[in-house]
């Protein structure tokens, strides 16, 4: 599990406790602007939640691709497809709460 989080790592002496941390703490974050994004869209686009919280992970996606991923990182390390996977899932797991809670 180390070797995992250190992929995500913030810098050179952090633990992995910290690395999940900071992982999460991002996550969270994410979570409150999908939040706000999902009541503008939602009165634009007549699409199920789900559908749109899974947009939104793979829109995460390629914005790490492009902006955080762009030059050498660790996760560079991380095959493109765990990362489109664990952030569709994200996404779903979004838009499947927002379904949920509406």
């Amino acid at each position: 599990m180390a070797d995992v989080l250190a992929h995500f790592s913030v810098g050179d002496g952090v633990t992995p406790a910290a690395d999940l941390l900071t992982h999460l703490t991002v996550s969270g974050i994410y979570g409150l602007a999908w939040g706000y994004l999902f009541r503008i869209v939602r009165r634009l686009l007549p699409a199920p939640a789900w559908l749109m919280g899974l947009a939104y992970g793979l829109l995460l996606f390629l914005v790490a691709q492009g902006v955080f991923l762009a030059g050498p990182t660790p996760s560079v390390g991380i095959p493109s497809t765990q990362l489109v996977v664990g952030h569709g899932v994200y996404g779903l797991a979004l838009g499947l709460q927002n379904r949920q809670s509406s």
